[in-house]
């Protein structure tokens, strides 16, 4: 009744393993120069590496929540920052009206 479908899933599964195996070969030398691997690099020689250090991975995060009037994005932003001690929180950046839109400033 299903053979048909199972032979094709047999094929695919073996044409999967083989991509993979292709590709493992392929990117294995990459594998040392990952982030993870250059981040012990960087580390032991303290050179900044430049296509590494992009500011979006360094920065800190942020939570932007819109206000209201409310004043639940601001009851939710000051919750959020006694949570995320880490995080920059902030309700100043956009606002929801009264039909539901948010406007960003």
């Amino acid at each position: 009744m299903c053979v048909g479908q199972a032979c094709v899933m047999i094929l695919a599964t073996g044409l999967t393993v083989i991509y993979h195996h292709l590709l493992c070969k392929a990117f294995n030398p990459l594998l040392s120069f990952s982030t993870i691997a250059l981040r012990n690099t960087l580390v032991k020689d303290a050179t900044p590496i430049t296509p590494f250090l992009h500011t979006a991975l360094t920065s800190t995060p942020a939570v932007r929540i819109p206000s209201d009037d409310r004043g639940l994005g601001s009851a939710r932003a000051l919750q959020l920052r006694e949570e995320l001690k880490d995080v920059i929180v902030s309700d100043t950046d956009a606002v929801v009206t009264a039909s539901g839109k948010v406007h960003l400033r």
